[in-house]
Order: C-alpha cells, then sequence, then structure tokens
C-alpha cells in the first residue's frame, strides 16, 4: 500500500492580524475577550501541521485526526467572518505551503479557502498513513487499514469536487483537478 505524503506549511501568527481586523471593527470589544482565543488558534493550528502518523494505536490516530479536524472546522468558521486577502481593506495573511509531491515547489496565497483546502489535503493524507500504520497484530487488520483509505478517498473526493474549486488562483500540482483525480 501506499500513503499520500502530507503537505507542510509555515508558521504563521492569527493573533495580530485578526486582532487588529477585530479592534478596528468592533470597538465595544475588549481585547481580553479574544487574544486567548486567537492564541489558541496559533496552538491548533500548530498541532495540526505535526501530526503524529507513526502511531499503530486506533485510539491515538483518531486523536491526532480530531486534532486536524478541529483546525480545519475552524478555518471553515472563520471563512465567513474574517474577509482575509491581499487587499488593503481586508485582513492580510499568507499562507505559504509546499506541494505534497514536489516540496521543493512552494504556493502562497492570501485565503482561507487555499488553507482549507490544504488542511483537507492532509487529513486525506494522515487517513493514508495511518492506514499503512494500522495495527498488524490485530486480526481486523486488512478491514482497519481498508476502511483508512476508503476514508482518505472520500476527504480527496470531497476536496476535488467542492473545496479546490472555489480557491481561487494558482494552486499547488497536488491540489490541482489533475492531480485529485482519481484514476
Amino acid at each position: 500500500m501506499l500513503a499520500v505524503p502530507v503537505k507542510v506549511s509555515e508558521t504563521i501568527d492569527f493573533v495580530t492580524p485578526l486582532s487588529t481586523y477585530i479592534s478596528d471593527k468592533y470597538t465595544n470589544i475588549s481585547e481580553d475577550s479574544y487574544t486567548s482565543s486567537l492564541t489558541s488558534l496559533n496552538q491548533l493550528r500548530t498541532a495540526a501541521l505535526t501530526p503524529d502518523t507513526t502511531s499503530q494505536d486506533p485510539a491515538e490516530q483518531e486523536k491526532q485526526r480530531q486534532k486536524l479536524y478541529q483546525y480545519y472546522a475552524q478555518i471553515c468558521s472563520m471563512q465567513s467572518k474574517f474577509p482575509i486577502s491581499a487587499s488593503s481593506s481586508d485582513v492580510k495573511m499568507s499562507f505559504k505551503w509546499k506541494d505534497a509531491f514536489k516540496p521543493s515547489k512552494s504556493l502562497t496565497q492570501h485565503s482561507l479557502a487555499y488553507e482549507r483546502a490544504a488542511m483537507l489535503f492532509n487529513i486525506g493524507a494522515v487517513y493514508t498513513l495511518h492506514g499503512l500504520n494500522a495495527d498488524t497484530s490485530n486480526g481486523g487488520y486488512t478491514k482497519n487499514a481498508a476502511k483508512l483509505f476508503m476514508y482518505a478517498a472520500g476527504v480527496y473526493t470531497h476536496l476535488r469536487n467542492n473545496v479546490a474549486t472555489r480557491v481561487g488562483g494558482a494552486l499547488t500540482s497536488d491540489l490541482s483537478q489533475e492531480g485529485l483525480q482519481s484514476k
């Protein structure tokens, strides 16, 4: 069996740009009420970018996937609340991701849609890595590994049909329609 490698990204800071946006747009909210949440968001992204893909313990594997899903849910929620783009009137943040299959190539976009697509790609990759590392001492190894690979296929189908198509601008080859096409 083959596993898909995870995409790699650089650390970013949500606290400074989003704090500035919130304080400019919502003057009646104290900075203390959201700074800790934004710091937690930074920590959640860091945890999502460094999943343990070598564990054979199904419970530990599930915990790792939940970290990715939690961050992915936050991105989805943020898309409607924060106008992130390169425009001077929006929140200026950039998300730089390396191509999973060509790590020497990277792409930077000012878009939560791009961040969402990259994170969804990594959720699928982690499913394949966990399928590859499924517990072989268990009699249900084959079924568990097959289930994890099927989940990955579902994630990539959703990414190809619903998420990647909504990302404006260029994409790395792993997020392109051709790269996500099943043969």
